[in-house]
């Protein structure tokens, strides 16, 4: 039976709750990872967007919210600015800072980025360096704010700074761990951790490896790190102590299919038609994880959206699914809970839950 909701978690206004048989299966294991499977989550939530603004810089591949500021990040940055602040307040769009190039304060490939308490950061995939900036002085709208740049040795799919002197990473072919700790200033690793089961023993491992690549966020307390995968539907959770707490898989349990081939003497691996995409994009609050999801084939037309974000708490468990009115790429979550800040592809706008 449907009922209308408008104070549950404080959540979203004018959402539809649906009860459903929510089936899960933990077990906690002999290293103490509480391991969580599940077919349904407990609640699904309708969610309706209305327009905000349209970004016609762009397209907003990763949202920020602090306060009544929105940072948008511009994945087309090479064709004029890569930032953009919008005062929700004012409902004002800035000027744009950090340019595309090779010089200082300049980035060719932007494909990571993030922000913490005190700094917005863009990890430049292919100069192997690291631009921060002052939160604070982003927020004032300054055209040339301020930055820092720190050299980086290797190559990673995704960082996140864990404070202001090191950052966590993955995707780093040469380690046989998930996640690395790394010295921001001298590029050494601190420590290592994360372990990959079930690894098969006709791939090399540096193959398996970059099929299992993904994403993480920490907990805005730092207490806890969610790393989820690209191509599976598995959602693992670490401590401080850097140790696996929680591994949930669902609700569909799916595996990375890709092909196997050798190049130059070396070992690869293929997207192929049976290949999907499991999670897209993420935000964390204190009491949550929101993950975008997919779900497609590698040849769908709506491979790099999705139109539903899997909600999990930080012990694991999945908490709700929600069903949104049209598919968007990226998405920001405010810190009460309360307000989805979106990117729609289809329209060029940023969008926002209906109050």
């Amino acid at each position: 039976m449907k009922k209308q909701l408008y104070h549950a978690l404080k959540a979203f206004s004018a959402l539809t709750l649906f009860s459903l048989t929510f089936s899960s299966c933990k077990k906690l294991d002999k290293n103490g990872v509480n391991r969580i499977e599940f077919s349904t989550f407990p609640t699904e939530e309708k969610i309706s967007f209305q327009n905000l603004f349209e970004f016609k810089a762009g397209t907003a591949y990763k949202i920020y919210s602090v306060d009544s500021t929105l940072i948008l990040f511009n994945v087309h940055g090479e064709k004029d600015f890569f930032f953009y602040n919008y005062s929700i307040k004012n409902k004002s769009l800035s000027k744009g800072f950090l340019k595309y190039g090779r010089g200082p304060g300049e980035v060719l490939g932007a494909f990571s980025t993030g922000i913490n308490s005190k700094t917005l950061w863009v990890y430049d995939i292919t100069l192997k360096k690291v631009i921060a900036f002052d939160r604070n002085k982003v927020l004032l709208q300054e055209k040339n704010p301020a930055f820092q740049e720190y050299p980086i040795d290797n190559s990673f799919y995704q960082i996140d700074l864990k404070d202001d002197l090191t950052f966590l990473s993955v995707g780093n072919i040469q380690s046989k761990h998930k996640i690395q700790h790394i010295d921001l200033k001298s590029s050494k690793t601190i420590s290592e951790y994360g372990t990959f089961d079930n690894i098969p023993n006709d791939i090399p491992f540096t193959t398996y490896k970059s099929m299992q690549d993904g994403f993480l966020f920490t907990r805005p307390s730092g207490d806890k790190t969610v790393f989820f995968n690209l191509y599976t539907d598995k959602v693992e959770i670490f401590n401080s102590k850097k140790q696996v707490i929680s591994q949930t898989i669902g609700p569909e349990g799916f595996e990375a299919d890709m092909d196997v081939y050798d190049r130059d003497q070396q070992s690869r691996a293929a997207v192929n038609t049976k290949t999907r995409f499991a999670f897209l994009n993420g935000a964390v609050t204190q009491k949550f994880i929101y993950l975008l999801y997919s779900g497609n084939l590698y040849h769908s037309e709506f491979l790099d959206y999705g139109n539903e974000i899997f909600v999990y708490d930080w012990e694991g468990n999945p908490v709700k699914k929600l069903l949104l009115d049209r598919h968007i790429n990226s998405f920001t979550v405010t810190a009460d809970n309360n307000i989805i800040y979106a990117s729609d592809p289809n329209t060029g706008y940023i969008i926002q839950t209906k109050k």
